[in-house]
């Protein structure tokens, strides 16, 4: 019985997986898309609905544009699915740890086992001297017992040291493994939050409005036409109008705020204590002094264009959930971009547009 419900296990198992697999192939199929494994990888996670964030990102996708292309699925595949190198290090990290509680352990077993056998001696020597014993009778006894005390002092020095050196290399290993952490969340090409420090990031911001009562807005913020940049000037080109954006987030953030890469030419921001008018005025801001900057070829000084942004904005109320929040602030961005792009778009239905005397692009 046992076997055959093992087999029935398996079986369904096998059916399901190859559900699975038939709907992502499906779905490369529509969509004309290359059967890569990264492609394959992030429909067939797709359809195990497994990933929230990955499936409603992808229905967004599909619901405003009908299709999907190489690059929107690259994006997908690094912003939910990209395995991190930070976990091999915290693993290395951690066994180095735990090799250095070991060392610590053994010494301080090592020092027990030399008290007890300190202890055990003078024992013996007390029960070898009698009351009316000669000094010469003493003696024997007494350079024992020196001998004895100073033997344990040299390893109450060992473990001493033992314990300092050990004590510096867990504070280095602390060091490094905050290190790690930091890098884990950071972005490398931005120097913004990645997408794990924001979702951190959005999900204290909830816990802390849940007990504290308080609120926050959300920016999703998407570059425009980010694929043309690339297509037509290459992807180092596209890295430095990445870098540009970032650049202007990190410098109006404040405080508690928290800027971050969301994935692809999208960021995002985290506006703790503000409303949405305070957030559209960010919004705007920011908007403003993106459009004002030029992008220009290093290497030749060849004018590139300008760079514009479309930003959907929400606001956190009680009993909204990280997937219904950015749900809403989805939606100020797409709406942002079917009006023309290079605006913002908040969700009380405020739409601003101020293209600075240049046509949306």
């Amino acid at each position: 019985m046992h076997f055959g419900g093992w087999m029935a296990t398996r079986d369904t198992e096998l059916g399901r997986s190859l559900q699975f697999g038939t709907a992502a192939m499906g779905q490369i199929l529509t969509l004309g898309q290359p059967a890569y494994p990264r492609n394959y990888e992030v429909w067939y996670t797709h359809a195990t609905g497994v990933n929230a964030s990955l499936s409603q990102k992808i229905n967004l996708i599909l619901g405003t544009a009908g299709t999907m292309s190489q690059d929107e699925l690259e994006n997908l595949y690094t912003t939910f699915l990209r395995p991190a190198d930070s976990a091999v290090k915290m693993e290395q990290i951690g066994s180095s740890m735990q090799r250095q509680i070991d060392h610590v352990i053994t010494s301080v077993d090592s020092a027990q086992n030399s008290v007890e056998t300190y202890g055990q001696s003078l024992t013996t020597i007390a029960s070898s001297l009698e009351p009316d014993s000669t000094w010469k009778q003493f003696q024997p006894a007494l350079e024992h017992l020196l001998m004895l005390t100073q033997s344990m002092q040299r390893a109450n020095e060992a473990l001493k040291n033992r314990l300092v050196q050990s004590r510096r290399q867990m504070l280095e290993l602390q060091t490094s493994l905050e290190g790690v952490r930091t890098e884990a969340a950071t972005d490398p090409l931005t120097g913004l939050s990645n997408r794990k420090g924001f979702d951190a990031a959005i999900e204290s911001a909830i816990a802390s409005g849940q007990s504290s009562g308080g609120s926050f807005s959300l920016l999703i913020c998407d570059i425009d036409h980010f694929k043309r940049f690339n297509d037509n000037f290459g992807h180092l080109i596209g890295d430095q109008v990445l870098k540009l954006v970032a650049s202007v987030l990190k410098k109006d953030v404040r405080g508690n705020d928290v800027a971050a890469r969301y994935g692809g030419e999208e960021f995002a921001i985290i506006l703790p204590g503000s409303s949405l008018d305070e957030a559209t005025a960010v919004a705007e801001r920011i908007r403003r002094t993106v459009v004002n900057r030029e992008i220009i070829r290093r290497s030749s000084g060849e004018y590139l264009g300008r760079v514009t942004l479309s930003i959907g904005i929400a606001y956190w109320r009680a009993g909204d959930t990280t997937v219904t929040l950015i749900d809403r602030a989805d939606r100020c961005l797409y709406a942002a971009k079917r009006a023309g792009r290079n605006r913002v778009v908040s969700e009380a239905g405020m739409a601003q547009s101020t293209p600075d005397g240049r046509s949306a692009a």
